[in-house]
C-alpha cells in the first residue's frame, strides 16, 4: 500500500495560499495591487465589519471572458512566458496567483469589462468550481470576496480581532495610496469612509489625506525629489523636531512596492543620528526607483523584502543625498523653536498656541495616540511653532520698527540704551564687549528683546522674551556648539581637531578600558586624539582641541564608556558627541558677564539650537499664556 500520494489541485491550492493570503490584509493587498498592475486611476476597497467579506473595484483595462476564467487558474499569467522574465518583473503580480490563492480558501464573484467590449463577464468560483455568465458593468474589474477561510475554519479561528485586521488593511492601502499618489483611493470599513486621496501625483498630499501624516504638520517636513542616472529618489522626511518611538513612521517604497528595506532604515538612523534621541526615529517616506534587473522582488512569497544587486552602491546613493537635504534644512532654518511644557494629568490637553499656529485637543490626542514626540520635549513638552525671532543690532538704529511690532504685539518692554539690560547691570557693558574665549561671536547680537534676569544655581539662565520665560541649561547648550565647530572641521582634516602636547600624559586605564580604547582607537584619532604604546601601556600625545589637559585620564574613560553603550553603528558620530559633551562647560561652572552673553551669542546663532547632539533640550519656554492659566487655571 503506497504512503505517498498526489493532492487535489483544491488542496495544494490551500496549502500554497498559506504562504500569501496569510490574513484578510494579504488578500486586499494581492488584489489591489492587481489593480494598480491593470493601470486603474481610481480604486475603492469596501471591508465587512468582520473584514471576511471585502469588494476591490478598479476602472482598469478589464479582463475578457478568456482570461477572466484563465485568472482563476493556478500559475496563469500574461507577465512571464520564461525564467529570465522573473529578473525583469516591474509589475506587482499576476491575477492568476492571487486569485487562484484566494479562491482556495474563499468565495469569490468577479464582475469585469474591457473598453472594447459591450457586455462584461461574471465570474463566479467557490472550490474550484467556475461558473460564467455575461452582465452589463462599467469598465474595469471588481473582486467581491465573500467569507473569506470558511473552509479552512482553523484559519479563522486564528485571525485577531476584526478592528485589529481593519488595522492591518488599513496600513496596507495608506502605504499603497502614498506609494501611488497618483491614483485615487477610497477605503470604506463597515460601510463607513476611513479616508480618500485625490490621486493628486503628491506624495506629501496623499500622507496626509491617507492620515500618514497629520494635516496640521505637513509644514514639518521637507520634501526632495533627485535623479541620478537610471535611479530616481523622492523623500519626505520629517524635520528633527518631530519623531516617533518606533519605526512605523517609516514608509519605504521601492520600484513602487512598500517593503521591508534595512538599507533605508540604515540610511535614516545615520541621518538622524545626532539630531533626535537614542532610540527614537523619524517620520519619512522613500521612494526609490531603480531599474528591474538591479532588484529582486522574489526573496519573500509576499514580497515584503527585497534584495539589491549592488547595495553599496544604493546605500551611498541614499546616505548622500538624504544627509545633504536634512543638514541644509537643519542649517537654514531661522531662529529659536519655541516650545512649552504640557501637563498631562490636566483634564484638559489643549495646547496654547502662538499667534500664527491654531491647535486643539484632537491634535494633542493625535500626537499621544500616534506616538509622536518632540526631539526636545522627549513625553511632556509639545510646539508651538517655529517663528523666526526678529533681530537687530543692540544700540544702534538698526532695529527701526521696534515700537511698531510692539503695538502690534501689545507688548511692554524694556527699550532703553541697550535694549536688553538696564543701564545699571554691568552685563551691559558685558555685551558691548561680547569676547569670550577666541572672540568669536564678536559680530553676533541677540534678538533685541532678550533680557537675561537671573542665573540659577549656576546652571540655567533665566531671560524674558517677547513670547515669556526662556530657560537655557549652560552645559547642553555650550555641547551643541562644540559640536557644531567639530563637526565643521570633519572636511579640514584629523589637523584641524588637534593640539599636541608638549608631554605625553599617561593613561591609567584598567584592562577592559584598555580594549576599549583599542576598539576605538581610529575613531578617537580621527577627531584629535594621539596614542602611543610604551611599556604595555598607552600614553596620549595629542588631544582634541576643544578638550582642556587637566583631568584628561577620566575625560577619556568617560568617552570610552559612552562609545561601549552607544555600539558599533555610529562610532565616528559617537565619539565626536562625546569629545563635545566632555568639552563643554559643567553645570554647576560659574560664568562672568561676559562668558554668559558669548554663550548665549554663539548658542543662538548655531545652526541647531534647539537640542544636543543626543536629544537633550537645550532651552525651555514658558509663554505668557502659559504662565498666565498655570496661575488661573
Amino acid at each position: 500500500m503506497p504512503k505517498i500520494s498526489v493532492l487535489s489541485d483544491l488542496i495544494a491550492s490551500q496549502i500554497a495560499a498559506g504562504e500569501v493570503v496569510e490574513r484578510p490584509a494579504s488578500a486586499v493587498k494581492e488584489l489591489v495591487e492587481n489593480s494598480l498592475d491593470a493601470c486603474a486611476d481610481f480604486i475603492e476597497i469596501q471591508v465587512s465589519k468582520d473584514c471576511l467579506d471585502f469588494t476591490i473595484t478598479d476602472n482598469g483595462f478589464g479582463m475578457d471572458p478568456d482570461d477572466a476564467i484563465l485568472a482563476f487558474e493556478r500559475h496563469a499569467t500574461s507577465k512571464i512566458t520564461n525564467f529570465e522574465d522573473l529578473r525583469m518583473i516591474a509589475s506587482f503580480g499576476f491575477r492568476g496567483e492571487a486569485l487562484n490563492s484566494i479562491a482556495s480558501v474563499a468565495k469569490i464573484n468577479c464582475q469585469t469589462k474591457t473598453k472594447s467590449q459591450k457586455e462584461g463577464s461574471l465570474v463566479e468560483v467557490m472550490n474550484g468550481n467556475i461558473k460564467v455568465s455575461q452582465l452589463a458593468c462599467a469598465v474595469g474589474t471588481k473582486i467581491e470576496v465573500l467569507d473569506l477561510f470558511f473552509n479552512v475554519p482553523a484559519r479563522q479561528k486564528f485571525l485577531k480581532k476584526p478592528k485589529t485586521e481593519f488595522s492591518q488593511i488599513y496600513e496596507i492601502i495608506q502605504a499603497l495610496a502614498i506609494a501611488n499618489s497618483n491614483v485615487r483611493f477610497r477605503l470604506k470599513y463597515d460601510n463607513h469612509l476611513s479616508f480618500e486621496t485625490s490621486g493628486s501625483n503628491s506624495i506629501l498630499t496623499a500622507a496626509i489625506e491617507s492620515n500618514f501624516i497629520h494635516k496640521d504638520y505637513a509644514k514639518n517636513f521637507i520634501h526632495t525629489e533627485n535623479n541620478i542616472d537610471d535611479k530616481s529618489l523622492k523623500a519626505v522626511l520629517s524635520n528633527p523636531q518631530l519623531f516617533k518611538h518606533d519605526r512605523k513612521g517609516i514608509l519605504a517604497i521601492v520600484n513602487g512596492r512598500v517593503v521591508r528595506c534595512p538599507v533605508i532604515l540604515k540610511v535614516l538612523d545615520n541621518c538622524y543620528n545626532d539630531v533626535i534621541p537614542r532610540g527614537r526615529y523619524p517620520i519619512a517616506i522613500i521612494l526609490l526607483n531603480i531599474a528591474a534587473q538591479d532588484v529582486d522582488v522574489n526573496i519573500h512569497p509576499t514580497k515584503k523584502e527585497i534584495r539589491y544587486a549592488d547595495g553599496v552602491n544604493i546605500f551611498q546613493l541614499l546616505q548622500t543625498n538624504l544627509s545633504k537635504v536634512l543638514r541644509n534644512n537643519i542649517s537654514t532654518s531661522s531662529g529659536l523653536n519655541y516650545f512649552e511644557e504640557m501637563n498631562n494629568d490636566s483634564t484638559n490637553n489643549s495646547i496654547v498656541s502662538r499667534l500664527d499656529m491654531v491647535t486643539n485637543d484632537a491634535q494633542a490626542d493625535y500626537l499621544l495616540d500616534n506616538n509622536i514626540q518632540q526631539s526636545y520635549v522627549y513625553d511632556k513638552i509639545l510646539p508651538l511653532a517655529m517663528q523666526p525671532v526678529r533681530t537687530g543690532s543692540f544700540g544702534t538704529t538698526e532695529v527701526t520698527n521696534i515700537n511698531s511690532f510692539l503695538k502690534e504685539a501689545n507688548d511692554n518692554y524694556d527699550l532703553r540704551a541697550n535694549k536688553f539690560f538696564h543701564h545699571e547691570s554691568s552685563l551691559a557693558s558685558a555685551l558691548k564687549e561680547n569676547v569670550y574665549g577666541s572672540g568669536s561671536s564678536e559680530s553676533l547680537r541677540l534678538p533685541w528683546d532678550f533680557k537675561l534676569i537671573g542665573y540659577l544655581n549656576n546652571t540655567y539662565f533665566l531671560l524674558t522674551t517677547q513670547d515669556g520665560l526662556l530657560i537655557v541649561e549652560q552645559h547642553i547648550a555650550h555641547e551643541r556648539i562644540n559640536y557644531e565647530e567639530l563637526l565643521a572641521k570633519s572636511t579640514l582634516g584629523k589637523d584641524a581637531y588637534s593640539q599636541k602636547l608638549a608631554l605625553p600624559i599617561a593613561l591609567n586605564l584598567s584592562m577592559s578600558e584598555k580594549m576599549q580604547l583599542e576598539d576605538n582607537m581610529n575613531s578617537l584619532e580621527k577627531f584629535g586624539f594621539e596614542f602611543v604604546l610604551q611599556d604595555n601601556s598607552y600614553n596620549v600625545t595629542a588631544i582634541p582641541v576643544t578638550l582642556s589637559v587637566n583631568g584628561i585620564n577620566e575625560v577619556l574613560v568617560k568617552i570610552l564608556s559612552e562609545l561601549q553603550n552607544g555600539g558599533n553603528d555610529h562610532k565616528n558620530i559617537d565619539a565626536l558627541k562625546s569629545i563635545a559633551c566632555q568639552s563643554a562647560i559643567k553645570n554647576g561652572m560659574v560664568l562672568n558677564d561676559v562668558q554668559i552673553i558669548d554663550l548665549l551669542t554663539r548658542w543662538y546663532h548655531t545652526p541647531r539650537n534647539d537640542t544636543c547632539p543626543h536629544g537633550r533640550p537645550i532651552a525651555i519656554s514658558l509663554t505668557a499664556n502659559k504662565l498666565f492659566n498655570m496661575f488661573h487655571p
